[in-house]
């Protein structure tokens, strides 16, 4: 009899056990980014903002040809950094949760591609950022 009240017992207390070791669903989505990794503009250009996770100390970079970067970080701790390389203006603000690709419009007749990286320590997250012509 003891035998199976020990099996009942741990059977109803193990799975209780696990289940709080384990993030809720809640935890897990505010972790989540949700910026895609690659983002297309059409040629006319525009503005695409995405949620971010809040409240980590950023940087950030946009890569071009020709090795052509811009980088901010968040020195002052004011937690918004902002960069601009060619026709892309990105601006990621840790306290509003929010990240914004702001594009020019395309005039060159060809398709321009950035690269770019930004850090919510960790990992670092590196988006492709494309425009049609």
């Amino acid at each position: 009899m003891k035998h199976i009240i020990s099996i009942l017992v741990c059977g109803i207390l193990l799975p209780m056990l696990m289940a709080s070791c384990n993030d809720s669903k809640e935890e897990r989505e505010a972790e989540r980014c949700y910026v895609p990794k690659t983002i297309v503009f059409s040629k006319y250009g525009g503005e695409n903002i995405y949620e971010v996770p809040g409240g980590y100390w950023y940087h950030l970079c946009i890569d071009g040809k020709n090795y052509s970067v811009t980088y901010d970080n968040d020195l002052d701790r004011d937690g918004c950094c902002e960069a601009t390389l060619d026709w892309l203006t990105v601006e990621l603000d840790a306290f509003s949760s929010q990240i914004r690709f702001i594009a020019k419009p395309n005039e060159t007749g060809k398709k321009r591609k950035l690269l770019v990286c930004w850090d919510p320590i960790p990992p670092q997250e590196r988006i492709h950022v494309e425009q049609n012509y």
